[in-house]
């Protein structure tokens, strides 16, 4: 399904200094958390945590705001600490039980040209992999399960089903229903690379004469577009986003959801 406008950007130059060649092997100083006796008590929980990406992307760009990004060895540095999140968010893709800290050891080469992948794990890593994306890409649609990008939605926040639920009407009801979602409700990772989705629902609501309702139904998205658009509802962590991707040109892409979610519940009118 498709319900997207794109405004093209201006695509990357040929043989940019960010092309994306980079080591995934080490994180630059401004992006680790320092090793130590606490490191296994605090390290864990810090990397599965959004703090790590929003941290990220914080010191990612302060270093391209007062830095000269013409310079070959600035974009390098750039490119290095992007790359950190591509390598780990494809090492969470290919083995899903994978803790965020452990998908970004190794000590191979991760050239974006050759292992790029089109599917992103949804997981605090996602957000600066689509920046790669962005800059370094040709506008290729990108995958992220709808089942990883965690929508937490309950029938009272779709519009649709509590359009009938105030109407009055008693009996069975199907539903088939477009609804807009704003993913800062399901936390700021989605918000960062989504924002506002729209998504569909169908199923059956339930309404009885006292006024007691059931929904019992799906949900499935239509496609984003990634365009690095100001916006006003992606949440800090999308504002970094947008504060850095403003500093070079790129394409935009769509980002498709594939998969459906259950959504039931209940309550009264």
């Amino acid at each position: 399904m498709t319900d997207t406008i794109t405004v093209v950007a201006p695509v990357p130059p040929s043989g940019s200094a960010l092309a994306g060649n980079y080591s995934a092997s080490t994180m630059s100083a401004g992006n680790r958390i320092s090793s130590g006796p606490t490191f296994l008590q605090f390290a864990y929980p810090y990397y599965q945590s959004p703090q790590l990406a929003v941290n990220c992307a914080k010191w990612i760009l302060d270093f391209v705001e007062s830095h000269d990004m013409k310079n070959a060895n600035n974009q390098q540095i750039f490119s290095e600490n992007v790359g950190q999140f591509c390598f780990a968010d494809k090492n969470l893709v290919d083995y899903p039980t994978m803790k965020v800290l452990d998908a970004f050891g190794g000590d191979r080469k991760f050239i974006y040209s050759q292992d790029q992948i089109s599917r992103l794990s949804g997981d605090v890593t996602t957000p600066i992999t689509a920046w790669a994306h962005f800059l370094w890409d040709d506008g290729a649609a990108r995958t992220v399960n709808l089942t990883d990008v965690g929508l937490r939605i309950q029938p009272n926040q779709i519009s649709p089903v509590m359009d009938l639920v105030k109407g009055g009407a008693v009996g069975t009801f199907p539903v088939n229903a477009k609804f807009t979602r704003d993913t800062m409700l399901d936390g700021i990772i989605p918000a960062s690379y989504l924002g506002n989705i729209t998504l569909q629902t169908t199923g059956t609501l339930t309404i009885n004469s006292l006024g007691a309702w059931s929904y019992d139904g799906v949900v499935k998205a239509y496609n984003d577009t990634y365009d690095a658009n100001p916006s006003t509802h992606r949440g800090l962590l999308g504002e970094y986003s947008t504060s850095v991707l403003r500093h070079f040109s790129g394409t935009p892409y769509e980002i498709q959801m594939p998969g459906m979610i259950p959504v039931k519940g209940n309550g009264m009118r």
